[in-house]
């Protein structure tokens, strides 16, 4: 009986120390007080107050995330997941895209979902200790600071993507900035408005 004790109180600090070498204590889904906001929700996408993609760049309004289209592999609108294995670890690095007309965000203790029209999980933003996203998802690494979330993701070697979310016009409206470093470098901001369909 003492062993099956010792053994629990063993698994129970293993478990611990673990979970704070992910990351320390969990990250809350929102806490004002850190600087976590609310992102949940519908966004629609306002080209009118958007930047231009580019010149050249493939796939219209969205503009690039994570690698081309969302973290590397929407050509279309609302589209579909990248295909597996094209890109590092077959999550799908690969040309660029753009996002879809309406996005979901779906915020949960230590990582954000951005998913499409469909709710289909497009890409991972690990805040803290985040499951592991499944092999048609892509994941970037994330971090809260006064109010706004920065994603960062390398989708392939020589390249950088940093974006920023935050929350304008009293919650309103979304905005993303998008930095891309590598070969081609430049920076976009788009714009989403809260979908009240």
């Amino acid at each position: 009986m003492k062993r099956i004790r010792i053994g629990v109180a063993l698994a129970g600090v293993l478990a611990a120390g673990i979970a704070v070498a992910a990351g320390g204590a969990p990250v809350k889904a929102v806490d004002p007080k850190a600087g976590i906001v609310d992102l949940s929700g519908a966004w629609r996408f306002d080209p009118e107050r958007s930047d231009k993609p580019p010149q050249g760049m493939h796939g219209g309004h969205g503009g690039g995330m994570h690698g081309g289209g969302m973290h590397g592999g929407w050509g279309g609108g609302s589209g579909g997941p990248p295909t597996q294995g094209s890109g590092p670890e077959g999550r799908g690095a690969g040309r660029p895209g753009r996002l879809p007309d309406v996005l979901h965000i779906a915020q949960h203790d230590g990582y954000v979902s951005i998913e499409d029209s469909t709710d289909t999980e497009m890409l991972r933003i690990a805040t803290g200790v985040a499951p592991a996203a499944p092999m048609s998802v892509m994941e970037a690494q994330g971090k809260w600071k006064d109010g706004k979330l920065e994603a960062v993701s390398e989708p392939r070697e020589g390249m950088k993507v940093t974006q920023t979310y935050s929350l304008k016009d009293k919650g309103a409206t979304l905005e993303v900035k998008t930095k891309i470093e590598g070969r081609r470098s430049f920076e976009m901001k788009r714009v989403f408005g809260r979908d009240k369909a």
